[in-house]
């Protein structure tokens, strides 16, 4: 079933490419993609658009383990730390999460201290 689209979408392919190269050339020059590029940058726009709307009703520990395939509230091992970092700029972590972390860690080891001394 696999095999039969992919020979339909070679098909398809190769009648769209055989229509974009009006010269013949076996070559698309920019005067030929402009013929397709609006259509493949509306379809482009719109399933961004698509994808934005659902990333914006998606909680953030909901998407974490989305991003991590993992079914939710499951732990974390140390290697799914290592996935989720990956892609976060430096200076995401430098200005924002590693001091909101610090913070946590803070007020965590103030309430241990207050439950101590009580």
């Amino acid at each position: 079933m696999g095999l039969c689209k992919s020979k339909k979408m070679v098909r398809i392919h190769n009648n769209a490419f055989d229509l974009v190269d009006a010269d013949g050339d076996q070559k698309v020059d920019k005067k030929e993609i402009n013929l397709i590029a609006d259509y493949i940058h509306e379809y482009h726009v719109k399933q961004s658009a698509i994808a934005h709307n659902i990333l914006a009703k998606t909680t953030p520990v909901e998407y974490i383990y989305q991003l991590l395939d993992k079914s939710k509230n499951s732990k974390l091992k140390r290697k799914d730390f290592n996935v989720l970092t990956t892609g976060i700029p430096p200076t995401l972590w430098n200005t924002k999460i590693l001091p909101a972390l610090r913070q946590s860690e803070i007020s965590r080891l103030e309430n241990t201290l207050t439950k101590r001394s009580n």
